[in-house]
């Protein structure tokens, strides 16, 4: 582009010295001019097909002579810029356009952060620059930016996965579930009346009534109910002989419920049921041999005893049968 304005300029500048042609001073000294062509010369070099056009455009002087034009000086002047093609018009319309739909989306995304969508049965506590402010409700919500923000929720979760097994696993979330769950206590030893040493394990049907309350009112809610439950099993445990405590499970549900309920409706829980899921003695302690041998015992008894019982019972049927022989052939005999 440079190089074709130099040719330009040696091409005026050898018209004049030859007197051929010459560039009008007025021309010359206008700086509009000037700047129109540089500008229309600019436009064109951008595009790679029109630069033959811009060189021609650029290096053919318009020639007035004194011929077309009597009793005026042969001069040449600079032509006016081509004007710019159709094609070539800038998108105005369409620049403003993608402005707008950028807008818009960064308006749709900034809307929709701010938007909450909560499930039946489902609750979102909010925050007010760490303040509690709400609790958000089934269906569409809104928070205000930068202020509010939703509050994270640590529980234990207890399911049955593809395989048929229980799972418990410790989530973190912002979203509390208010249905019915399953909450499953650790295993835990405790002690009859009797001293024997037992493997209790138990599981509570529980639900969520007072999110306010399982957020704020407690450090850690499945570590303070594991440890309710489990200061509550041994209390119940050390008032009941083992022989007790085998045969009132039902009793022992019914007392776990009622002492338990209090301190975790403190808590927004509320208690379904409490049912005792296995109890055993300890697999390592003497007990559990002992009762090995009292039950393997008391089977060898049964055993010996309904074989004697048989026993008497066939001599018992062979005796009555010996005598009714024998009355039978005394009344043979006397007849």
């Amino acid at each position: 582009m440079l190089a074709a304005l130099f040719n330009r300029c040696d091409d005026f500048s050898a018209s004049g010295r030859t007197g051929s042609a010459r560039r009008p001073s007025a021309e010359s000294d206008n700086p509009k001019t000037v700047g129109d062509d540089l500008t229309s010369c600019l436009i064109k070099c951008s595009h790679g097909a029109q630069l033959r056009d811009i060189r021609r455009h650029f290096r053919t002087p318009c020639y007035t002579s004194a011929q077309h034009a009597p009793g005026r000086a042969a001069h040449a002047f600079w032509s006016p810029p081509l004007p710019l093609p159709a094609n070539m018009a800038f998108p105005v319309g369409g620049i403003i356009g993608i402005i707008i739909a950028v807008i818009a989306l960064i308006v749709f995304l900034v809307m929709w952060s701010l938007c909450y969508v909560v499930k039946q049965a489902e609750a979102i506590v909010i925050e007010r620059f760490g303040r509690f402010h709400r609790v958000l409700k089934p269906g569409m919500n809104f928070i205000m930016p930068l202020a509010d923000a939703p509050r994270t929720f640590t529980w234990r979760k207890v399911y049955i996965d593809a395989g048929k097994q229980m799972r418990d696993e410790t989530i973190t979330n912002y979203r509390i579930d208010l249905r019915e769950s399953l909450f499953q206590f650790l295993r835990i030893e405790v002690y009859s009346k009797d001293t024997v040493l037992l493997d209790v394990s138990a599981v509570m049907f529980y639900r969520v009534v007072d999110v306010r309350r399982a957020i704020y009112d407690v450090q850690d809610l499945a570590q303070a109910v594991s440890d309710t439950a489990q200061s509550q099993l041994k209390r119940i445990f050390g008032g009941l002989t083992f022989a007790e405590a085998m045969q009132s499970q039902a009793t022992i549900n019914a007392l776990m419920r009622t002492g338990v309920r209090d301190t975790y409706e403190k808590w927004g829980l509320q208690v379904e049921r409490i049912e005792l899921q296995d109890l055993r003695p300890k697999a390592t302690s003497d007990t559990a041999n002992a009762m090995k041998r009292q039950m393997i015992a008391e089977r060898n008894r049964r055993s010996e005893f309904i074989h004697a019982e048989g026993n008497k019972a066939a001599m018992k049927l062979k005796s009555e049968g010996l005598k009714i022989v024998k009355a039978n052939l005394v009344r043979r005999g006397q007849r």
